[in-house]
């Protein structure tokens, strides 16, 4: 290869990479918003749905170290996060559990995707059974310390 065919590689190249950057550039774009718009479109379905997922601690090793988080997707954010209602029931080391009402908040995606979609009326059976929960432990509450 002699000076003067490198020489017009060159210009080849130094004329056409800054359009393939460009076209790279916006073939990314294209593909950013078309995985937006499909997410959005898959999240908008979920939007007014029940789900449960199974949680745990970081090491479960038996059956009684998994709980239920219950969740209402009730819309989507601005950048089409779920927004969602979740509460919980988590056990403790000691005998008693500790209770955990969210929302609406962003929720993580694996919550949806991952969790089982319920009926309205398990989530709702989930919901009076924490409520009764709540009153049981309120009424037996016999007298309070305020801290000043």
């Amino acid at each position: 290869m002699d000076m003067t065919e490198l020489e017009t590689l060159k210009a080849e190249h130094d004329r056409v990479l800054p359009v393939a950057k460009s076209h790279s550039d916006r073939l990314r774009a294209l593909s950013d918003e078309i995985e937006r718009l499909e997410g959005t479109a898959k999240r908008q379905e979920n939007v007014g749905r029940f789900f449960k997922y199974r949680n745990s601690r970081s090491c479960p090793s038996e059956e009684s170290d998994y709980w239920w988080i219950y969740i209402h997707v009730v819309g989507l954010d601005a950048h089409a996060k779920y927004l969602a209602t979740e509460f919980q029931t988590i056990p403790t080391y000691s005998s008693d559990t500790q209770i955990e009402i969210n929302g609406p908040a962003m929720v993580h995606d694996f919550l949806i995707d991952g969790g089982v979609p319920i009926a309205r009326d398990e989530y709702d059976k989930a919901l009076a059974e924490l409520i009764s929960d709540i009153r049981r432990r309120l009424n037996n509450i016999t007298s309070l310390v305020w801290v000043k």
